[in-house]
């Protein structure tokens, strides 16, 4: 009796299809795989494509799929689903189901070739950098959306954004993608080549003008705080740029590869300036950094190749690494900062910093003498704190100072190193 019974449990136990877990993942046609969100309401997300060199060109995923007898609805696109395979610049056309609500972040990043997608109106999330870098040249968001990350669209080829009537989150002006009360500008087509930012926006947010190439003024009102990360990148006919005074951060890279930018003005609101912000501005000739600001960032002007004249204010202590890298014309730097800013590495690597004027206030000028990096400079104090200081040194008396900064009898000289100031100038003296 219990061989029997124990033979009959064995029958059902092999009769039970085993239950997927939540996160558990499987594959389906060897191309698609997906990963189950809920296995009580039976959804997955499509999580992995697989690319071969003989990847179809168009694809058509699949509203439903099944997996050891079990259906499941597709209702995602996973994050970087079909970013960075080894193939994915074939794929041209993709058609996503009416059962997708959500597009993962980076979902199609750098498909090269996808020009042809339609986003049906069951989604109502488009995650950051969703089609980032693939050519479509018009984009129609339909009235499902709530809620679209940043650099969803953005892309060099892009002509023309659409929002359906009856979306109530985002709407387009003047060909521009706003949130639907206007306070944040999200994407700008490619084709603009002058704008005025209506006095509504607070934040003009990350790849907003990215790769704008056409771009060549804009006018930004005192409304705006934030310009975010690489907002205005590779705006390359870009020639000048006014920052209001209601400006706090310019994010990183926000005008890198503005090749033609001969100026800009920071004003004494902005706090924080991203790394990379200015880098390839190869045009910029001078730039003065606010009071306000406390650290002159990582590759902030890398390869700045025309720049040749820097004012750093005495709020800064730091620069990061690589700041002035390759501004091979950097010829006078006007520090106002008390103490000798630390500075990063290879932060003045391509510019010969022996030929370069530094200018500091005369009560620094021996604690840059001692400073790593900046005593390489060629330092005199012309700086008052207020404001330059020319004078004639020939006729003014000589002081020598030793390398603490203090005064000693020039007539009485022991072997060593010291300062030499006449007038506004100040020169290392060796004495043996």
């Amino acid at each position: 009796m219990k061989k029997i019974l124990l033979f009959f449990v064995g029958v059902l136990t092999l009769g039970v299809t085993a239950r997927a877990a939540d996160g558990d993942v499987f594959t389906v046609d060897r191309y698609f795989t997906y990963t189950v969100i809920s296995e009580a309401e039976h959804t997955v997300s499509l999580s992995y494509y697989k690319n071969s060199s003989f990847s179809p060109s168009s694809i058509i995923i699949p509203s439903e799929v099944t997996n050891n007898s079990v259906k499941y609805a597709v209702t995602e696109i996973g994050e970087r689903a079909f970013y960075n395979n080894t193939n994915n610049t074939v794929l041209g056309t993709v058609l996503i189901p009416n059962s997708v609500t959500i597009i993962g972040d980076e979902a199609f990043r750098s498909c090269t070739k996808l020009e042809n997608m339609r986003i049906p109106n069951s989604v109502t999330k488009i995650g950051n950098m969703a089609f980032f870098g693939c050519p479509l040249k018009s984009v129609t968001i339909p009235e499902s959306v709530t809620e679209i990350g940043v650099g969803a669209f953005s892309n060099k080829y892009l002509q023309e954004i659409n929002v359906s009537e009856g979306n109530t989150a985002y709407v387009v002006v003047d060909d521009i993608l706003y949130t639907k009360d206007m306070a944040l500008l999200l994407q700008c087509p490619t084709s603009k080549t002058t704008y005025n930012v209506p006095n509504s926006v607070t934040e003009i947010r990350d790849y907003a003008f990215y790769e704008c190439s056409k771009l060549t003024s804009i006018t930004i009102p005192n409304s705006v705080t934030i310009i975010g990360n690489d907002a205005f990148y590779g705006c390359s006919e870009l020639t000048s740029m006014a920052i209001p005074n209601s400006v706090t951060e310019i994010g990183y890279r926000a005008f890198y590869w503005c090749m033609k930018l001969t100026s800009i003005v920071i004003p004494s609101s902005v706090t924080i300036i991203g790394d990379y912000a200015f880098g390839y501005c190869a045009a910029l000739t001078s730039v003065t950094l606010p009071n306000s600001l406390a650290a002159i960032s990582y590759g902030m002007f890398w390869s700045c190749h025309s720049l040749t004249t820097v004012t750093i204010p005495e709020s800064v202590i730091s620069i990061g690494g690589y700041a002035f890298r390759s501004c091979g014309k950097l010829a006078t730097v006007n520090c106002y900062a008390v103490n000798p800013p630390g500075v990063g590495i290879y932060a003045f690597d391509g510019v010969n910093i022996f030929d370069v004027a530094l200018h500091v206030v005369p009560k620094a000028i021996a604690a840059y003498l001692n400073a790593e990096v900046w005593q390489y400079f060629n330092i005199d104090s012309n700086l008052s704190g207020i404001e330059d200081i020319e004078a004639d040194g020939s006729d003014a008396p000589v002081e020598y100072f030793n390398l603490n900064g203090v005064r000693v009898n020039g007539e009485a000289l022991t072997p060593g190193l010291y300062i030499k100031r006449q007038g506004g100038k100040a020169t290392k003296v060796l004495v043996k």
